[in-house]
């Protein structure tokens, strides 16, 4: 029968491919197997030869502690459309690839490192939900340890450079709200209110201009609460807490017993200044928050007009 050179061709290549694999020259074979793929395309045994000495190729360098070798082996294989791009069993080593050059850079404490990598992975596999899933759980980790060192701001930046498409995109502007009101009750700790204040306030906004959901909001609201009320700046705690218990979050009832306490502070002052009729006033709101406590009845009974 004849047979077309191409077709000739191709048994030389992958001749060559199986002599190379027999003395472990792994490169020489993938690219002798590539070029009888290449030759002869709808042969598949060419192209499984081909992808599975790529695989195991890329797979060794990542085993011997060189991902970025892995990386651009499986980028020359995709820039020459082999398969179409990638097979799905290159693009899931791909991955992992990216994987593991995220969790070196982080090794390394190199931020802009970690960054560039999910830039590149998004940009060569769009819309890849294990991309996104690998981009959320480093991006993470690295939020994590800059907040553990001190650098609470710089973590929510972080977090929030990355909330775009993400599918931890509502974790994301959870965990910002955390990091804020665990640093912000810190300074509140060490008597510097005014910064956590400020922090507070600074979130808020930010949270806000990335739509985070009302309860992410609200806990934010409910830490400046207490910075004000820790600062005795009563009437800003109050009027706090009621913005927070009409956004419908107060998880522990906390937040009400809160807003009476800031209340019946505020009666107290009048109540002593003379005031009596601010503190009727301040304990019948005092009273709409708990109807039945004896010392708002008290007041009320005493100065009620």
């Amino acid at each position: 029968r004849i047979v077309p050179n191409r077709v000739l061709l191709s048994y030389v290549y992958t001749n060559r491919a199986t002599v190379a694999a027999d003395d472990d020259e792994m490169v020489d074979a993938w690219r002798s197997y590539r070029r009888a793929s290449a030759l002869v395309p709808e042969e598949a045994k060419n192209a499984f030869n081909r992808d599975a000495l790529l695989h195991n190729l890329a797979l060794s360098y990542l085993e011997e502690g060189e991902p970025s070798r892995a990386m651009r082996l499986l980028f020359a294989a995709a820039r020459l459309g082999e398969g179409g791009g990638l097979s799905h069993k290159l693009r899931r080593l791909l991955i992992h690839t990216y994987d593991r050059l995220a969790e070196l850079a982080l090794e390394d404490g190199d931020l802009e490192e970690l960054e560039r990598i999910f830039v590149s992975a998004n940009a060569r596999l769009p819309h890849e939900p294990r991309v996104l899933e690998l981009e959320a759980s480093w991006i993470q980790k690295a939020a994590m340890g800059m907040a553990d060192e001190g650098q609470v701001e710089e973590a929510i930046s972080l977090l929030l450079r990355h909330v775009k498409g993400s599918p931890a995109r509502e974790i994301f502007l959870h965990n910002c709200a955390v990091l804020a009101v665990s640093e912000a009750n810190r300074l509140s700790n060490n008597d510097s209110h005014g910064r956590g204040e400020a922090l507070l306030a600074r979130t808020i906004q930010r949270l806000r201009g990335a739509q985070a959901h009302p309860e992410t909001l609200a806990m934010l609201q409910a830490g400046l609460g207490n910075m004000y009320f820790a600062m005795e700046r009563y009437s800003e705690a109050a009027s706090t807490w009621r913005a927070v218990l009409t956004a419908g979050w107060d998880p522990s009832g906390a937040i009400r017993r809160n807003l009476f306490a800031a209340l019946m502070n505020q009666t107290v002052r009048a109540y002593n200044a003379g005031d009596c009729r601010g503190a009727n006033g301040f304990a019948r709101q005092a009273l709409d928050v708990d109807p039945s406590n004896a010392q708002a009845l008290r007041i009320v009974a005493r100065c009620g007009l």
